[in-house]
């Protein structure tokens, strides 16, 4: 009885070694094995998980479902809270911490709250003044910087040339920016 175990386990070995090989040579059809494979697995795994499931009865424990009017008020409640402090951030006004004085500002603009008057002190004029860069002139006044296409138009308006010659190169923003300062000491 050895002799025969001995005799089959070295039939299989010849066979695993010359598997690799027989496999190779024969591609499409491996491919087209391994393909049938997967596709009866697929079913197999699809009826197992799909099918059987459907035809299951579900059936009901028997136990009621309760409505806890309680906890729903309370979570009205929290929602409502909620929504009160959402909506009140709009209204809310928040200090500009670039203004020198410390202007009020809206959240969705970041400007100044409408109808609040800029008026400038001495020594905000003088700041303005010895501004070097259109930025820092707009900063000190509490405002952004115009976008290219805004400072176009106050070229314009200024008398400095075209709107469309203005392009935001530094010698076009210094000459616009000296422009403003005149107009601060008129």
């Amino acid at each position: 009885m050895a002799k025969i175990k001995l005799i089959k386990f070295k039939k299989i070995k010849a066979f695993l070694i010359k598997l690799p090989k027989a496999m190779a040579l024969h591609s499409f059809l491996t491919f087209l094995v391994f393909l049938l494979l997967a596709l009866v697995l697929g079913a197999l795994i699809f009826y197992q998980t799909d099918l059987l499931i459907k035809k299951e009865d579900f059936q009901a424990t028997g136990r009621t479902l309760e409505f806890n009017e309680k906890n729903f008020k309370k979570v009205v409640k929290i929602l409502g809270e909620k929504e009160e402090k959402f909506n009140s951030a709009d209204a809310k006004e928040y200090l500009n911490p670039f203004h020198p004085g410390g202007e009020k500002t809206t959240p969705e603009t970041g400007s100044p709250k409408e109808g609040a008057e800029l008026k400038f002190s001495a020594e905000i004029v003088d700041l303005l003044l010895k501004t070097k860069t259109l930025f820092d002139f707009y900063a000190i006044k509490g405002e952004w910087l115009p976008s290219i296409p805004e400072r176009s138009l106050i070229w314009e308006e200024k008398g400095l040339g075209l709107a469309g010659e203005y392009f935001g190169l530094r010698s076009q923003n210094d000459k616009l920016l000296n422009e403003l300062k005149e107009e601060l000491t008129k």
